[in-house]
């Protein structure tokens, strides 16, 4: 039995937010505010895709050793964005994903958003960095983790709030992906 197009939109759209709550309950988040109206940090998840298939957890190139919770070959994902908190706009921020795929969460390794981002500078100069060696603009991130091949993951990315400052994790985006 085939469901209609729209039904099936709107049953993955709910099961979605269900699991969006469930992350926001899990990680004490919110959100993401607009930039500049919050202690919380802000920022924008830009792109999921699927990009590499690995078929054993030991085969190069892995950046690391990067052990997944299930047996057998891995999908891996990439995400794009940026982030920053307003209480400390030219420090690195941390960044988590959460992978929800066949009714697991699972989180991935924290990451900063360092990255080059000239377009965030450029329209929030404030978060322009200042580093003793190199001067950039930052607050991008680029992360990848793996997930389980031939399903579908919808995933999260958490902006971690700046140790020591007012504010709160904040969610800064979710997307579905065919893995």
């Amino acid at each position: 039995m085939s469901t209609h197009p729209r039904l099936h939109r709107r049953r993955t759209g709910l099961v979605a937010v269900a699991m969006l709550a469930v992350i926001g309950l899990a990680a004490g988040c919110q959100m993401a505010p607009p930039p500049r109206t919050s202690h919380s940090p802000s920022g924008y998840l830009d792109s999921v895709e699927s990009t590499r298939l690995l078929s054993t957890p030991n085969e190069p190139p892995l950046p690391w050793p990067y052990p997944w919770p299930w047996p057998g070959p891995a999908r891996f994902i990439g995400v794009k964005g940026w982030a920053a908190d307003w209480d400390q706009p030219s420090a690195y921020v941390n960044v988590i994903p959460a992978v929800i795929q066949n009714g697991s969460l699972t989180w991935g390794r924290i990451g900063q958003a360092w990255w080059s981002r000239p377009d965030v500078e450029a329209a929030f100069p404030e978060t322009r960095m200042i580093n003793p060696t190199v001067d950039v603009p930052g607050h991008g991130y680029r992360l990848e983790f793996p997930t389980i091949p031939d399903s579908t993951a919808t995933v999260c990315v958490v902006a971690l709030n700046i140790p020591g400052t007012p504010g709160d994790n904040t969610i800064l985006g979710c997307q579905t992906v065919a893995t």
